[in-house]
């Protein structure tokens, strides 16, 4: 049996279910957003967390990003 290693923005959807919008740029490139009030794999905070993943036309993850509002 071999190892599975997942990529980076497969252990992102593992992590945080389904993105809760993609968008696509012209440039070939998406933006994967997660906004949750509450994720069972995250610590509890206030307001609500947002999560971004600048995906691009290969399939890797060029940039990532964090922001909590409220």
């Amino acid at each position: 049996m071999g190892t599975h290693t997942l990529d980076p923005l497969g252990k992102a959807e593992k992590v945080f279910g389904p993105p809760t919008e993609i968008v696509e740029g012209t440039s070939g490139r998406h933006l994967y957003i997660w906004k949750a009030l509450n994720l069972p794999t995250i610590p509890k905070g206030n307001g609500l967390l947002v999560v971004t993943l600048t995906v691009g036309p290969d399939g890797s993850v060029a940039e990532t990003h964090w922001q909590q509002r409220g």
